[in-house]
């Protein structure tokens, strides 16, 4: 779905199945009905990119999805908010 490369680090978001082709706006790309009733919006800013996955209705927003993440030089650890915490070599 979406690679950042920083060095010898990277940083890379899949999704669990095949996407459709994407609706294109600017630099903006929108993955529809990626599952029922959710889309899927990768968005290239100077800073990398920004996810979103949208739910159009309550079953759709209670719904759990599991995105693959491959990391190279970098290690992950969920904190005790449930955030997602990335550091390489100690930092």
């Amino acid at each position: 779905m979406a690679t950042l490369v920083d060095g010898g680090r990277e940083l890379a978001f899949a999704w669990p199945g095949a996407l459709p082709a994407p609706t294109l706006a600017g630099s903006t790309a929108t993955y529809a009905d990626v599952a029922p009733g959710t889309d899927l919006v990768v968005k290239v800013v100077p800073t990398g990119y920004d996810v979103r996955i949208v739910a159009h209705t309550a079953a759709a927003a209670q719904a759990a999805l599991r995105l693959p993440l491959r990391l190279k030089g970098l290690t992950a650890e969920r904190t005790s908010a449930g955030e997602l915490r990335l550091s390489a070599g100690g930092r």
